[in-house]
């Protein structure tokens, strides 16, 4: 008896901790923070918070889409395979970035593979009761519905540059990582290239011509834009504009 009330001591500060812990990450949440407050308290006793190492597969492509993920630090890429093996970004999950929503109701199932791209902690619960969120708070659906629209456009403008040659994908996804992250970006050319569906060399070699331009500048998994106006200007053009 005694020890029995011992490990129902333990799980209860287990589930207190976890419980804490997702609660604060629903109620800072830039779309989470639009519930109800028992709401938030209803998805923070159902949540769970992880650690994932970098490389880690949170899911792969093709699975059952259970879940509804949120990236509290770190980052994570959400990639296809092309036929070949090669991988191609469609999108980078940041901090309060939420993904992995699939919500048709025959058979949902993850269209691409969610991959941590260095340790990151992340918040994931059920999509089912996403649904019923959903369903309950307008002014929660509206914030949801407007955030997959912009993340819907997106899509369909990666998809557009795909045709593109290699310095308008390239420009596309300098300007898809400045509006993401603002002049400073910490993010390497590698990852560049990985969204513009390119090489590294040529993401390198692209880069080189923009900070000669004096339209970026780069260090070390870190891109500066210098000038937001001549990076449109490139993009549309496809070539540097003096």
């Amino acid at each position: 008896m005694h020890r029995t009330t011992y490990l129902l001591g333990v799980e209860t500060i287990i589930f207190m901790k976890q419980f804490s812990q997702a609660l604060t990450v629903i109620s800072q949440h830039r779309l989470l923070k639009a519930l109800d407050e028992r709401s938030q308290e209803e998805l923070a006793g159902i949540a769970n918070v992880r650690e994932y190492q970098g490389a880690e597969v949170l899911y792969h492509e093709g699975e059952d889409a259970t879940d509804v993920w949120i990236v509290v630090t770190g980052q994570v890429e959400l990639v296809k395979l092309t036929s070949k093996g090669h991988e191609f970004m469609m999108e980078l999950a940041a901090p309060q970035d939420l993904f992995g929503a699939v919500f048709y109701v025959e058979c949902p199932r993850y269209p691409v593979t969610a991959v941590a791209m260095q340790p990151s902690r992340v918040l994931h619960f059920p999509i089912r009761d996403m649904h019923d969120l959903l369903a309950r708070n307008h002014r929660f659906m509206k914030e949801v519905l407007a955030d997959t629209c912009r993340r819907l456009c997106h899509a369909q403008d990666m998809r557009g540059l795909s045709i593109e040659d290699v310095p308008k994908r390239i420009a596309g996804a300098l300007i898809y990582l400045f509006e993401k992250f603002g002049p400073e970006i910490p993010e390497s050319r590698v990852t560049l290239a990985k969204l513009a569906g390119t090489t590294v060399e040529s993401a390198i070699r692209m880069s080189r011509q923009l900070v000669d331009a004096k339209i970026i500048s780069t260090e070390r998994g870190k891109i500066e834009v210098l000038s937001p106006k001549r990076l449109y200007e490139f993009a549309a053009e496809g070539q540097v504009v003096p």
